[in-house]
C-alpha cells in the first residue's frame, strides 16, 4: 500500500527592527536551523518519535554543535 504524505508549509513572518548587522547575523542562522529541523522530522518519521523523544535524541548534540 503506497503511503500518502501531506506537506506541511508554514511561514513565519518576525517583525524586527534590526541593523545591517543584526540582519547578517540573522541570516546566518537560516541554513543550520533548516537542517536541523529537516533532520529531526526525518527521525520523528522514521521513528514515530515524540518531543520529548526528539529533545532527548537531538537537543544536547545541537547545543555542542551550535553554541
Amino acid at each position: 500500500m503506497e503511503r500518502l504524505f501531506k506537506v506541511l508549509r508554514r511561514t513565519v513572518v518576525l517583525e524586527c527592527y534590526a541593523n545591517r548587522v543584526a540582519g547578517e547575523a540573522l541570516r546566518d542562522i537560516v541554513e543550520p536551523l533548516k537542517t536541523m529541523i529537516g533532520e529531526m522530522v526525518e527521525y520523528a518519521l522514521e521513528h514515530n518519535a515524540s518531543q520529548k523523544t526528539l529533545h532527548r535524541v537531538f537537543y544536547e548534540r545541537y547545543r555542542r554543535e551550535y553554541p
